[in-house]
């Protein structure tokens, strides 16, 4: 709380205030296109899984785009909408998220998008996992924690692991994480519908979110 330059008093303020909008609103409908980095990171997954833009071998295939049009621009518009495609694209070209072949086509460097320090895209998607965090706190509070409905919400630590062992604990975590997280991905990816057939059929926004985490020991 001290780090961010604040007071006390208003962090814990602005805490509490967070909490009690999370929970009265875990089922309120969230504004599309907020969060830039989602909607790269949407793009950038849903090439590596779509049947029509994977090659034989099942990696993602290079796509043309010459500015104004090309089949990066239809697999834009699948995932995000009409209105926003153009945008996406040219945010994943400037953040270099996409290499052009010598054929002139893009294809994504990797499967994942990776924040770029603490800019206005990076603020928004840390906003939205805070939100998602205590409305998944929120729905298990309301159920009691029993029954089936419950959304998973776990937490594995230690209170004193010795510093020697935080690098191999930090490359554990990451690479755990990220078999997990993949795997989920593909779960969802699989059965995501495009943004053009949402409004036949009830829809809810699902994933998961994981992150590591070290501080100081408290009896330290």
């Amino acid at each position: 709380m001290i780090s961010t330059g604040l007071p006390r008093k208003v962090v814990e303020s602005e805490l509490r205030n967070a909490l009690q909008k999370a929970f009265l609103a875990e089922n309120a409908k969230v504004p599309e296109g907020l969060n830039p980095l989602s909607e790269m990171a949407s793009l950038i997954s849903r090439w590596h899984v779509e049947e029509k833009y994977v090659d034989r071998f099942g990696g993602p295939r290079p796509l043309t785009w010459n500015g104004k049009r090309g089949t990066l621009l239809g697999l834009a518009r699948e995932v995000i909408g009409h209105e926003g495609a153009k945008r996406v694209i040219t945010s994943v070209i400037n953040r270099r998220l996409v290499v052009k072949n010598a054929e002139g086509r893009w294809r994504p460097k990797s499967q994942v998008v990776k924040p770029r320090g603490l800019d206005r895209a990076q603020i928004l998607r840390t906003a939205g996992m805070l939100r998602r965090l205590l409305q998944t706190i929120s729905h298990n509070s309301k159920k009691r924690y029993r029954g089936n409905d419950l959304l998973f919400e776990v937490m594995a630590r230690v209170p004193r692991l010795p510093s020697r062992y935080l690098p191999s604990f930090k490359r554990f975590a990451r690479t755990q994480g990220m078999t997990y997280v993949r795997s989920v991905d593909d779960w969802l990816e699989s059965r995501n519908l495009p943004k053009t057939r949402r409004k036949r059929r009830k829809v809810r926004e699902a994933g998961v979110i994981v992150f590591a985490f070290e501080e100081p020991a408290i009896d330290a």
